[in-house]
């Protein structure tokens, strides 16, 4: 699955607020320069864009869903999700926060490349793009 689907994908199931992408593509930039493990390739793409979407948004919703069944939204077993989501929070240092100009920031830079972007997806209003091209994918 094309990474802008799954992306999608975890979108139309949790409902999860634009700002969680936000986060989520904070974490995922932080952790690529923090730890060679987590360098971000086709190969886990979708493994590390779901464990940061989720710990976005147990940190910023209200709401959220169980790790279980993020795990069925994702595909992936729910152990293995646990243990993603246990390393990332110690790569973070459990650093989870932004501040508001950081978070502004980076809102602005997303909206400037998923509009440049052919593969975008329009939720709420706010575009969700190529999580492949965004994120820089290497390998």
């Amino acid at each position: 699955m094309q990474a802008s689907a799954y992306v999608a994908r975890i979108f139309s199931m949790t409902n999860c607020s634009p700002s969680c992408f936000v986060f989520a593509w904070r974490y995922l930039k932080q952790i690529e320069s923090e730890d060679w493990k987590f360098m971000v390739n086709k190969l886990n793409v979708h493994r590390l864009v779901l464990t940061a979407i989720m710990i976005a948004s147990k940190f910023i919703e209200d709401k959220y869903y169980s790790n279980q069944y993020w795990s069925r939204v994702g595909g992936i077993t729910n152990d293995e999700l646990n243990a993603l989501e246990r390393e990332m929070l110690f790569t973070l240092s459990f650093k989870l926060s932004l501040t508001r100009p950081e978070f502004l920031s980076l809102e602005s830079h997303l909206k400037v490349l998923s509009e440049s972007s052919d593969d975008c997806k329009n939720a709420s209003g706010y575009q969700i793009m190529d999580s492949m091209q965004i994120i820089e994918v290497s390998g």
